[in-house]
């Protein structure tokens, strides 16, 4: 796969929130068009000094910087940048590089505009399960400790639902013959067998009952 190059829309976003109040305006907002590298292998974007300082973007502190060849480099950071990749928008900050080096695009920006690498187009393009919008994955948007405990008997939540789960016959027949004292392997088996089918019974109508209770 040969090099694969973007053309990226940067922002100071303070200059934005100014021109958002009325207090700026939209030409004199900083900003810059730019083409940049897309490296896999990063994960911050990079951006060189003197384009950091056309800008006016806030240093934000300093980080360490493994190179390909594991030589590790201290560099500082940047902030404030509203970063626009085709009809895709975010607030990004970056790694501020020596004069003159060439604009990276790292793993943070393709993550979040939800962009992946098109090998025959050389762009970034959206995955195409997210034509639309970039897709983010989260786990739950429920308040912290808004999920009802079963075990809890003191919570204040709706009580469960009384649950009728059906007779397993076969297994306290085959339970009788297994403590007989006959010894019958294949009993003994089919025991087993049903005792389980019972348990997944059990768990399964528990899970009903804590689902209709919410």
């Amino acid at each position: 796969m040969g090099e694969i190059r973007v053309r990226m829309r940067l922002e100071n976003e303070g200059d934005l929130y100014l021109h958002d109040r009325r207090k700026l305006s939209r030409k004199k907002v900083r900003k810059a068009e730019i083409e940049a590298v897309v490296d896999t292998g990063a994960v911050m974007m990079l951006l060189p000094q003197e384009l950091v300082e056309q800008l006016g973007l806030r240093r934000a502190g300093k980080v360490v910087v493994r190179l390909a060849n594991e030589e590790r480099v201290e560099m500082e950071k940047a902030s404030g940048i509203h970063l626009a990749i085709g009809d895709r928008e975010m607030s990004a900050s970056c790694v501020i590089g020596p004069p003159g080096c060439e604009p990276l695009v790292g793993q943070l920006v393709m993550e979040e505009l939800d962009l992946i690498p098109d090998p025959i187009l050389r762009t970034l393009t959206p995955r195409p399960e997210s034509p639309f919008l970039p897709t983010l994955e989260m786990k739950s948007l429920l308040p912290a400790g808004s999920r009802p405990s079963v075990s809890d008997s003191s919570s204040d939540s709706a009580p469960l639902e009384r649950v009728q789960l059906p007779p397993c016959q076969p297994a306290r027949l085959v339970q009788s013959d297994a403590h007989s004292g006959s010894g019958n392997p294949e009993s003994h088996a089919k025991f087993l067998e049903a005792r389980g089918a019972c348990i997944l019974l059990a768990k399964s109508s528990i899970v009903k009952a804590v689902r209709a209770s919410r």
